[in-house]
């Protein structure tokens, strides 16, 4: 009996240390997008400032999905790194993809001002810390 006690307590204690460290997720509108925003509490790993990820999300996907399978949360608790994963403007085009087909483009269209206008913006915010030399 006592050794069970003793690892119910230690189970208790493991996540309770685990969510001790645990940032959060947040979704915000940032450049016509909805993006899922993961910030952990642990220290950025480099020149005090953190990176930022951004990840896409595949066609006929939401960035939900990326957000609760793509096992982000424990690499950026590790390298105290901002995630952003943004969901497709206007619903993408082609079943939800994003907009990179053809050849004709430029910093100010078909997606590209979004995603811009994304890391510009969270690259402002000195809630998040970013280093602009950190944006991947």
């Amino acid at each position: 009996m006592k050794k069970l006690g003793a690892i119910i307590v230690s189970g208790f204690l493991c996540l309770f240390f685990i969510n001790a460290y645990a940032g959060s997720w947040s979704t915000k509108q940032i450049g016509g997008m909805s993006v899922e925003i993961y910030t952990p509490t642990t220290s950025p790993k480099l020149n005090g400032k953190r990176a930022l990820m951004i990840n896409l999300h595949g066609c006929g996907q939401a960035n939900t999905v990326l957000r609760d399978g793509g096992n982000w949360v424990q690499t950026a608790n590790e390298y105290g790194m901002v995630v952003a994963i943004p969901g497709a403007p206007n619903g993408g085009v082609y079943s939800g993809c994003w907009d990179y087909y053809d050849s004709n483009h430029s910093r100010s269209n078909r997606h590209n001002d979004n995603l811009i206008a994304l890391a510009s913006t969270m690259i402002d915010d000195s809630a998040y810390n970013i280093d602009d030399a950190q944006v991947y």
